[in-house]
């Protein structure tokens, strides 16, 4: 059974705890929407990082039977967003589908058209970074100065995911309700070929 104390140390040693909501995803630029990457990360609600399998098979070797891998596996991975009034996001992954099918014609784009490389960071604070404010104005005829130091704290990337040939398969339909303080929510999914560490 460990201690409190080595618990902490072993955190300290690691540099901490790594936290569910610290998180950043690079998702491509698409023409003809306004969704910038900070829009895009201020109404992402949650995503997930995607698994991998390895596919084995049993193979007998003599009286003893043993597994041997034959293939990778990858799942597709979810995002939720909230939605703005301007439906922006939703335009956004419009938009992306239509590089693969165009809803009026139902002609089928090319694979390069439509994947796009796409990027989840896992985020943690790593310390202060001091911002120097200065402010300046004109009081009866004097100049007077402010300077103010506000320490932010600093986020930087401790795992990074890239998906290689993605692209959104599935934009789950949008449940309307007449909850007085509900949000509208959008879940998509995207498929891609592989992903890689970095």
């Amino acid at each position: 059974m460990s201690s409190i104390e080595q618990l902490k140390g072993f955190a300290s040693q690691r540099s901490g705890f790594a936290r569910s909501n610290l998180f950043r995803v690079q998702l491509p630029s698409i023409p003809g929407t306004n969704m910038t990457m900070r829009d895009i990360n201020l109404v992402c609600r949650d995503l997930t990082l995607p698994g991998r399998q390895i596919a084995s098979l049993d193979k007998k070797v003599g009286g003893l039977t043993t597994k041997i891998a034959y293939e990778q596996l990858t799942e597709d991975i979810n995002m939720n967003f909230v939605v703005m009034n301007d439906y922006g996001i939703r335009k956004y992954f419009e938009a992306w589908q239509e590089l693969a099918v165009n809803p009026n014609t139902l002609e089928v784009g090319y694979k390069s058209a439509y994947t796009k490389p796409v990027t989840i960071q896992q985020l943690a604070k790593t310390g202060l970074r001091d911002i120097n404010k200065k402010f300046a104005t004109n009081i009866f005829n004097t100049d007077l100065s402010l300077s103010i130091n506000l320490d932010l704290p600093e986020e930087r990337p401790i795992y990074e995911c890239l998906l290689i040939n993605a692209y959104p398969t599935t934009m789950n339909a949008i449940a309307l309700n007449n909850e007085p303080n509900g949000l509208v929510e959008l879940s998509v999914q995207l498929s891609y070929d592989r992903w890689i560490s970095k």
